[in-house]
């Protein structure tokens, strides 16, 4: 799933460099907050699933290289 979301965008531009990121996700015992907590997990969740492969200039350029060739 994409979420297009400025804070999305915001995160994307600042950890797809060679940096690492940690999620701290808050919750609460109480039952008046369990669906907030819920959605937290689950986002919590969702942040684990994320990895990115870091490439550089010369790996991309080499790459559209190659894609040109074959056309």
């Amino acid at each position: 799933m994409r979420v297009n979301h400025h804070f999305t965008n915001v995160c994307y531009y600042h950890c797809s460099r060679n940096s690492k990121t940690a999620v701290i996700v808050c919750a609460s015992q109480e039952s008046a907050h369990t669906s907030e907590t819920t959605n937290a997990f689950k986002f919590g969740q969702a942040c684990r699933q994320i990895s990115m492969t870091i490439r550089t200039q010369a790996d991309m350029l080499g790459d559209l290289m190659k894609y040109h060739m074959r056309a």
